[in-house]
């Protein structure tokens, strides 16, 4: 089987650049998070679009049982991390929003 394992690099990524945001926009520091919510978002594309080529491999080599037995597993992971990455980066844009809000109120 036709293993592709940097879709977890490349989600580990997307999660590591939302988390830095949170953190960031809790310090107070607010510049540049629509760049480091951008670039977690493009890693998380990333992660999926390195899924959907290891089960284009698997599909090339006709290994049929590979995709049938791991399809439906990848589709309930990706979709519960993709709904956990929007649910950061709203959480982070809401967090750097109101801190820059408040910023040029005072």
């Amino acid at each position: 089987m036709d293993w592709n394992v940097n879709w977890l690099a490349w989600g580990g990524i997307a999660y590591l650049l939302v988390i830095i945001n949170i953190i960031r926009g809790c310090r107070g520091k607010t510049r540049g998070w629509p760049a480091l919510t951008v670039a977690s978002m493009s890693c998380a594309i990333f992660a999926v679009i390195a899924e959907l080529r290891m089960v284009g491999r698997w599909i090339s080599h006709g290994d049929m049982i590979a995709v049938s037995d791991t399809v439906p597993g990848m589709i309930r992971i990706i979709t519960i991390a993709a709904v956990i990455g929007i649910l950061l980066n709203i959480f982070a844009a809401l967090i750097n929003s109101a801190e820059a809000e408040s910023l040029t109120q005072n």
